[in-house]
């Protein structure tokens, strides 16, 4: 953390820098002083990110998401100009965004809302485009008022404490309203529609990407991040999705490339990890859309109920909802969830015990100890046992 915040974007531009750079592989493409400066930089923030538990630990899903871009990466680049990698954050908000340096992050968030291959590449081709078309290169040479973009950016890692969320809120404030134009936005739309086409994707999955950002942003009341930016907004971006397939004739293609067994391998463990990130930042809403998600494939598993459960008996006293109005029907919809992950397996432990908790707080206290007891005797390590113990005892 020695490095400032301050560092990461400071270009110190010289007036008649020019913005007509070729993009990366095009006939007089090389790397600028002053993108050289930029990279290094990028590359400082990663290895901050990197290190904290913020970045989501499963090596083949990362090696999926890396494999996808690859192939998404147009012909005309050099393979020494192929070093794009992806991480995944642990965030249920629906965000991703692309650094200079080839390093595209992708929230969890991100990843439950695709339905699909065909969308996740959408996704990561929007996002390639602005690496491969130099965009912030470009975008930061023409920033006019860079007294007003070094304010926000003058911050010490040691001040941020090293919090990579509130690193990436601040990285994505760059990239999304300092960082592209709405012009540079569009190009990269445009361009990532064609790379999916171009391997065999059904182009019509493309705007449905963004229907579902929209979907998020009603449903937690929350204004628009910064994957998609303010340039143009999100409704905006459905809309030039739509002309496009209309423009194209690619309404026509059906028979196209939609899913791939590989992605739907990882959909169960990013639809439950969803649900949980969800239910520690009070999402319900966002939570319950993806259990509804899983209940449609995924009814033999009893963490699928259990998940459901929890979202009911958590959000009786979050800070969100109403402490006094009648939480009884919570009540009986979370004991109703858990019974159905118990009926899948008798001894699913997770739901034994939430489902005592659940009696405990309707009052009826003979079942709940029953069920305690049964949950002791399966886990007689766990951590909430003093607590358990003074309670049946009572």
């Amino acid at each position: 953390m020695r490095y400032g915040f301050i560092a990461f974007f400071v270009l110190l531009l010289s007036g008649c820098a020019t913005v007509n750079v070729p993009n990366v592989g095009e006939k007089g493409y090389a790397i600028e002083k002053d993108e050289r400066r930029l990279f290094k930089r990028s590359e400082e923030v990663c290895e901050v990110i990197d290190s904290t538990d913020e970045v989501y630990d499963n090596k083949e899903l990362e090696d999926y998401l890396n494999r996808l871009v690859k192939k998404l990466i147009p012909d005309t680049v050099p393979v020494e100009n192929r070093n794009i990698s992806v991480k995944v954050m642990n965030d249920p908000a629906f965000n991703a965004f692309a650094l200079p340096n080839g390093r595209i992050y992708v929230n969890i968030g991100a990843l439950s809302a695709v339905e699909n291959e065909a969308q996740l590449a959408t996704l990561f081709g929007h996002e390639l485009t602005h690496v491969v078309n130099r965009h912030a290169l470009r975008q930061f040479r023409s920033l006019q008022n860079k007294s007003a973009f070094m304010s926000l950016i003058d911050i010490p890692l040691g001040v941020v404490g090293g919090t990579a969320g509130m690193l990436l809120g601040r990285l994505g404030m760059l990239s999304s309203i300092y960082g592209y134009s709405q012009q540079q936005e569009f190009e990269a739309d445009e361009m990532g529609f064609d790379a999916i086409v171009q391997l065999g994707y059904d182009a019509r999955e493309a705007p449905k990407l963004f229907e579902n950002l929209l979907k998020f942003i009603a449903s937690e009341e929350v204004t628009e991040p910064f994957f998609f930016s303010t340039h143009p907004n999100v409704k905006a971006r459905v809309k030039k999705f739509n002309d496009l397939l209309v423009s194209r004739n690619f309404q026509a293609h059906s028979g196209l490339i939609v899913d791939t067994p590989e992605f739907q391998n990882f959909a169960y463990e990013i639809y439950t990890v969803q649900i949980q990130l969800c239910l520690g930042k009070g999402m319900f809403k966002t939570a319950e859309k993806n259990y509804e998600n899983l209940t449609k494939r995924y009814r033999d598993q009893p963490e699928t109920f259990y998940l459901g459960g929890e979202i009911f008996r958590l959000r009786q006293d979050h800070d969100r909802h109403d402490k006094k109005r009648d939480k009884t029907p919570d009540y009986l919809t979370a004991k109703e969830r858990y019974d159905q992950a118990l009926e899948i397996n008798a001894d699913f432990a997770p739901a034994m015990v939430s489902k005592a908790r659940i009696l405990e707080k309707m009052g009826q206290r003979d079942e709940a100890k029953i069920l305690f007891k049964k949950y002791l005797l399966l886990n007689p390590q766990a951590p909430d046992r003093p607590y358990i113990e003074n309670f049946i005892k009572g």
